[in-house]
């Protein structure tokens, strides 16, 4: 009798390996890579992975690579709600990925989007992130979208345009930031109008979002006491100090417009920074209260993860 494959949730739940060669039904003799997410370690068959990930095509490749079979596992410096989007997709059965497409459409179907296309940005699995993103940017676009980008969105939105630049996806980073900005927007319902302090902590490491969420918090009025919030910091204060009469306050064109797109400007290549594309520039750190980093791919043991930053985060004119 044919053994019963255990479900994703139970799986990442119990930081059980996620064994292709065993649990999964894969042939003998099949390789495969340990991967490590916080303190859970998962193996997966390079059949799972290897037809579209240039990346793990070539850890295959390598001659009795360390990082191919029982070895150190690859370190994926990602949270665990994004690699369990990718852990979903790879061992979906056709079945289950239709009837997640057919699904309403909601901020839990949007996230698992964009986490799917986070972690096969990293993995250089570059269809897959492209129609995963493409997925996400149609729900979040569409003119009749039902729920409204929270934190959680807002957070990975910003994750996709620290890193998401060059070729084809030159676009994916401002309207990523759009959406962020347009959900802060006065008029606009959602916890990220109503209360603007939610994402100032994803959204310090961003030089276009930052300036938004200032200016959505002056805008709440004195009611809004930002002042004497915890999760307000030092620097945030002292910028909401020395900007209250600033473009930054309640003059802003962006805020003081009824439409939360109308005088938004997108940023230029001079007002956001900018890193190379692929596994050798990536992705995200435990926060994003970073600048977007480089990173290294190591098997000593193997890491995918950011540097320490070696620059200063650069601010708009208007925050000086």
């Amino acid at each position: 009798m044919s053994k019963i494959r255990p479900s994703l949730d139970a799986m990442s739940d119990t930081g059980l390996l996620l064994t292709d060669c065993g649990d999964l039904q894969c042939p003998r003799g099949n390789q495969s890579i340990q991967f490590q997410v916080a303190n859970k370690v998962y193996q997966i068959s390079k059949h799972r992975l290897r037809f579209r990930s240039s990346f793990i095509d070539s850890l295959f490749a390598l001659p009795q690579s360390d990082v191919v079979g029982n070895k150190a596992p690859i370190v994926i410096d990602v949270r665990e709600p994004e690699w369990d989007a990718f852990l979903w997709y790879i061992h979906a059965d056709p079945l289950d990925a239709e009837i997640f497409s057919d699904s309403p459409a909601s901020t839990e179907k949007c996230a698992r989007y964009l986490g799917l296309a986070i972690v096969a940005h990293l993995l250089d699995a570059v269809d897959i992130a492209q129609w995963a993103m493409d997925n996400a940017l149609k729900l979040l676009s569409h003119p009749g979208r039902t729920f409204h980008v929270n934190v959680v969105l807002a957070r990975l939105l910003i994750y996709v345009a620290s890193c998401w630049h060059g070729g084809v996806h030159g676009a994916v980073p401002e309207r990523c930031r759009r959406l962020v900005c347009e959900a802060l927007h006065p008029s606009q319902p959602g916890e990220l109008s109503d209360d603007p302090i939610r994402v100032l902590e994803v959204a310090r490491g961003d030089e276009f979002v930052l300036p938004h969420v200032y200016s959505s918090i002056l805008r709440k009025g004195p009611h809004y006491n930002w002042k004497d919030d915890v999760r307000v910091e030092s620097g945030d204060r002292a910028r909401l100090l020395c900007d209250t009469h600033s473009r930054l306050g309640s003059q802003n064109p962006w805020v003081t417009s009824t439409s939360p797109s109308s005088a938004l400007s997108l940023p230029t290549s001079e007002s956001v920074p900018r890193t190379a594309s692929g596994h050798t520039a990536l992705l995200f750190g435990p926060t994003v209260a970073a600048q977007p980093t480089d990173a290294v791919v190591s098997s000593q043991p193997g890491v995918v993860g950011p540097q320490e930053p070696n620059s200063t985060p650069r601010w708009h004119s208007e925050i000086n």
